[in-house]
């Protein structure tokens, strides 16, 4: 009875860690890129647009968003950039968080008729609920003949 008894208990705080474990994955913030595209293209000053958003179910804290334009590896930024770091705060789930970089028109107009290379990247450091930190590092490359940002890199170990 006794051994039975040790056993039960083993198992029930086996299950309690293994429980806290799945809460700690699952109940946990999750920031990422909806989409990435051009913004305001009829203006001197062209955007791109980062949709960002949490994918988890619960909300972020404390977030910290660093993004860059580089265009064929030079760094690119309009007349109302760079704005390289923006703090953000909190990221709530499923609500969209719009984050604009801008860049110079001619720049724009090079990137459109594919005589250079764009790219955005993107870093993403935030808080879960119990001040657990977090990073999400992505890259986009635009491509003139789908006229699409697509995804060229991404890691959750950032620098």
């Amino acid at each position: 009875m006794i051994l039975v008894t040790g056993l039960s208990a083993y198992a029930t705080r086996t299950t309690a860690r293994l429980a806290s474990q799945l809460l700690t994955i699952t109940a946990r913030p999750y920031l990422g890129v909806q989409g990435v595209r051009f913004d305001r293209t009829d203006s001197n000053e062209p955007r791109v647009l980062a949709d960002l958003r949490n994918f988890g179910s619960v909300q972020a804290t404390d977030a910290v968003i660093t993004g860059h334009l580089f265009f064929d590896g030079k760094e690119a930024a309009g007349h109302n950039g760079p704005r390289p770091t923006i703090y953000a705060g909190v990221f709530s789930p499923g609500v969209p968080h719009p984050t604009y970089f801008h860049l110079p028109v001619d720049i724009y107009h090079s990137a459109l008729d594919g005589r250079g290379k764009l790219q955005l990247h993107l870093e993403m450091r935030y808080k879960g609920l119990n001040g657990d930190s977090h990073c999400y590092a992505k890259s986009f490359s635009y491509d003139d003949d789908d006229a699409e940002f697509y995804s060229d890199h991404g890691t959750l170990e950032c620098q």
